[in-house]
């Protein structure tokens, strides 16, 4: 819940896409230039630890925004939010066979070759 405040806060806007539900997330944006998050009061949790796969957060997020005629309104937020963890399997990728390149010459006996140094790939 705090991460997902604090994206609220400095407007990433990715972040907040990627940890919302599909079923649940409206569209975007999701962030407004005009508003300032002020506080966060976490009421409750349950579950929600390391071992569970769910778990149920009530807050409340204090803000400040503009009302639309030139004046700053605070205002908050409460609710009562249920998250989950994605429940997919950890997508590896697989160990390729490396087959060496045609006409490059097998290394003597003894010989010495550096070895390029392969970056992972993002996912």
């Amino acid at each position: 819940m705090r991460s997902r405040y604090t994206a609220f806060v400095v407007g990433d806007e990715d972040y907040l896409f990627r940890t919302w539900h599909p079923r649940t997330r409206p569209e975007g944006p999701y962030c407004h230039p005009g508003t300032q998050w002020t506080g966060l009061t976490i009421h409750e949790t349950v579950g929600g630890g390391e071992d569970d796969e769910t778990g149920l957060v009530e807050f409340t997020a204090s803000y400040r925004t503009g009302d639309g005629r030139g004046a700053v309104v605070a205002d908050a937020l409460s609710e009562r939010s249920r998250f989950t963890l994605p429940c997919r399997p950890l997508a590896l990728p697989r160990r390729r066979r490396i087959a060496p390149q045609r006409g490059a010459a097998e290394p003597r006996r003894g010989e010495v070759r550096p070895i390029q140094r392969q970056v992972p790939r993002q996912y």
